[in-house]
């Protein structure tokens, strides 16, 4: 008896090693809607739905008029940085909230990196349907850098 399970588990075993090793196993990490690999999924749909900014003077409104809409797709509203000057000069972004009641404020200005190769969380935490808009800045230079914000 103990030899027949010693067998079915080494083949389970051996079957589970040469599908992680032949990468056929990968479907089996796909993540799903809940649970851990579920942040996967939303963080996924969520930089998918960005949008395209480039700044080009020392202060950008993005968008240049109107606002966005925040939705399900994120819980935060992030920034990266995607092409720029070839100097490595950091900018400032803030995003400003105009709520349904109550006065408009904007956030803190936080530093981004130029051609960071990650996300920036600018606010967290939003509720859907916040419409907002984002402030970029730098100080100094003649500088152009563009990107996406994923809301």
């Amino acid at each position: 008896m103990k030899t027949k399970l010693r067998a079915k588990v080494a083949t389970v075993l051996s079957g589970a090693l040469l599908l992680l090793a032949t990468g056929a196993g990968s479907a089996a990490a796909v993540p799903s809607a809940s649970g851990e690999s579920g942040e996967v999924t939303a963080a996924a749909t969520c930089y998918g739905g960005a949008v395209q900014w480039t700044q080009t003077s020392p202060e950008l409104r993005v968008p240049s008029s109107g606002t966005y809409t925040t939705s399900s797709r994120c819980n935060d509203i992030n920034l990266r940085t995607t092409r720029g000057t070839d100097r490595p000069q950091a900018y400032f972004a803030a995003v400003c909230f105009l709520p349904s009641s109550g006065n408009n404020y904007c956030g803190s200005f936080k530093q981004v990196p130029s051609l960071s190769s990650g996300w920036k969380v600018l606010a967290s935490d939003v509720l859907d349907g916040t419409r907002f808009y984002v402030v970029l800045r730098y100080s100094s230079g003649n500088f152009k850098v563009g990107g996406e914000l994923a809301f």
